[in-house]
């Protein structure tokens, strides 16, 4: 007899028979070909180069063995030994059997965990196979088995895709990431209590106080665990998983400290400003974007900034040149018109002076702006301003000419809130100067009129006659005659002859002595300097005609050969000429061009 690797051979003395190591069953009977006289002698075996032979008195045969371990694994997992039977399954599909045999195996023990492990190794993964690892996950019992079998599952089949399938990772990642949600224990405010104000991909800490309980330590440890595996999947397969899926799970679950946390690990911006506005972590949230120079996310979460924090947010805006204020400006008005609808005492008119601040920067720092920004910036100082107290308007009027804002829409709303001066301004700088005037006359305000009337220094002509229709403003509203020549005095243009048609036909001359003896000396004075001008100006003339006498008897000779000075031709070939005393002389049509 000789033994192989799972078989016994039995010599005979005219055959060979072979029985199974494992079942003890015959599976090999051969009868020998002897010739006549020819004796058996031995079996042997060569137990290093696996061969069997077999010696008579006339030759010497081989026993060749092929194959003799192909059914071998069916014994093997008859006696579930599933360990033995993968080592000799003759290929890939006969390993997925005992794969999935031994899975059920220690499923019937309640060993999920164990069999989702063996499920992860089968070769060809089927829809059968996820089925059976979420039958292993089906009743999962938290104080038996403290992991997802499903889960553990779908993390081994993950480790094992390569990156050249895409699709294949994102389902398992995201259903894995979904597990992984479901398997923490905290809900999101534990999670927040459980986590920094700014939480980072990292597990929290497995410190435990010496005061809690066996369970509570326990159902701590496993919620740990669960984070753990959590953060190193995602912190794993962070660019190989479209970042949307990740967040459409975390969101399903409200699971915003964690959404924060990819945000953070991914560099995702945008989501890190929604996750941190979503935490009412305004003052972290513009911290980010600080640091951030998209400037579309800016104007993404620039309404809700606004609201939570109006002064830094404007802050922020202001040190950030790129941002268009005009894509601002409709965040600005609804920020002002909700802030006043709020609350109409303290922050609507809080929130117009912060927008009155940022606006104000934005015309005077950051170049022209459209006027949409000009023309709103006036409605709020309009607001701010009061007919007491016009500065707020009356500062950007003298700083920005009208072509940046609209003149008339800025005309209208200081009309409509009686801010006299901001008109009269607006209509210095649309040259409607008469109406300045007599808007200020209309309010009694002689002071704002002179003031408006001095501002026009290069036309004493409208100058005059703008203090005359002040000086006739004041002789028909108040008949004080010291009150007219006042004004003729502090116009430094009008006189008595002026005003005097203003005055009424019967008054006391008493009063206008001296100022009719001033007149009269100054109309002396004017009459003698005259007269000078007058005889100096006969004598000037009775020159002149003397001079013109002695030129009628004066000549020039000219000469043939005479040449005119500018073009140098000859003189006298054009008639139409020019000569003068000192030499020269020219053509008609030479001096015309």
């Amino acid at each position: 007899m000789v033994a192989s690797a799972y078989h016994y051979l039995f010599l005979y003395e005219t055959s060979i028979k072979a029985v199974s190591a494992l079942t003890h069953q015959r599976v090999f009977d051969e009868e020998l070909a002897l010739e006549h006289g020819e004796r058996v002698l031995d079996l042997l075996g060569d137990v290093q180069a696996g061969t069997f032979w077999i010696a008579t008195t006339l030759a010497l045969f081989e026993v060749v063995t092929t194959r003799e371990d192909r059914h071998a694994w069916r014994h093997f997992l008859r006696k579930r030994r599933f360990r033995d039977a993968l080592a000799v399954a003759p290929d890939a599909a006969h390993r997925d059997i005992v794969r999935v045999a031994h899975a059920e195996h220690l499923l019937s023990q309640s060993a999920r965990v164990a069999a989702a492990r063996v499920l992860a190794d089968l070769t060809a993964t089927k829809p059968t196979d996820y089925e059976g690892a979420a039958a292993a996950d089906a009743g999962w019992d938290e104080e038996a088995d403290p992991q997802c079998a499903l889960r553990v599952f779908l993390l081994l089949k993950l480790h094992q895709t390569p990156v050249s399938d895409p699709v294949r990772t994102s389902l398992l990642c995201t259903w894995a990431v979904e597990l992984s949600v479901a398997a923490d224990g905290a809900t999101p405010a534990d999670g927040a209590a459980a986590t920094a104000t700014r939480p980072t991909l990292r597990p929290p800490p497995s410190s435990r106080s010496a005061s809690t309980s066996p369970s509570t330590s326990t159902l701590a440890d496993r919620v740990h665990a669960a984070r753990a595996d959590f953060y190193r999947l995602l912190a794993k397969y962070k660019d190989r998983v479209p970042a949307a899926l990740i967040y459409e799970v975390l969101a399903g679950h409200s699971r915003t400290h964690d959404m924060l946390a990819f945000a953070e690990l991914t560099h995702d911006v945008a989501q890190h400003v929604a996750s941190l506005i979503e935490l009412d972590h305004h003052a972290g949230a513009l911290k980010v974007l600080a640091r951030c120079h998209d400037v579309e996310i800016h104007y993404r979460y620039a309404r809700k900034l606004l609201w939570a924090l109006p002064g830094q947010t404007m802050a922020l805006w202001t040190r950030m040149p790129e941002l268009q204020p005009e894509r601002l400006l409709s965040d600005i008005m609804a920020y002002c018109q909700l802030a006043q609808q709020e609350d109409p005492v303290q922050r609507g008119p809080a929130a117009r002076r912060q927008a009155c601040t940022y606006l104000a920067y934005v015309v005077s720092h950051q170049g022209p702006q459209p006027p949409a920004i000009h023309n709103h910036l006036v409605s709020l100082l309009v607001q701010e301003s009061h007919p007491k107290n016009e500065a707020p308007m009356l500062q950007y009027l003298a700083q920005h000419a009208h072509g940046e804002y609209d003149s008339q829409y800025a005309l209208r709303l200081c009309h409509r809130k009686g801010l006299v001066q901001c008109v009269i301004e607006i209509y210095h700088s649309l040259q409607l100067y008469e109406q300045g005037v007599q808007l200020a006359l209309s309010v009694a305000d002689v002071d704002l009129a002179k003031k408006h009337a001095d501002s026009i220094e290069n036309d004493p002509e409208l100058r005059k006659r703008l203090y005359m229709q002040i000086a006739r403003h004041v002789a028909e509203r108040h008949p004080d005659v010291m009150a007219v020549l006042d004004i003729a005095k502090d116009s430094g243009i009008l006189t008595l002859q002026d005003v005097l048609p203003l005055l009424p036909e019967l008054l006391l001359m008493e009063g206008l002595k001296s100022d009719i003896c001033h007149v009269l000396e100054d109309i002396g004075l004017e009459t003698h300097r005259l007269q000078e001008t007058m005889h100096q100006t006969t004598a000037t003339a009775s020159l002149l005609q003397a001079d013109l006498a002695a030129l009628r008897g004066r000549t020039v000779l000219l000469s043939p050969l005479d040449r005119c000075t500018l073009c140098r031709q000859p003189l006298l070939a054009c008639p139409d000429l020019f000569a003068f005393g000192c030499g020269h002389a020219f053509h008609r049509h030479c001096l015309r061009r």
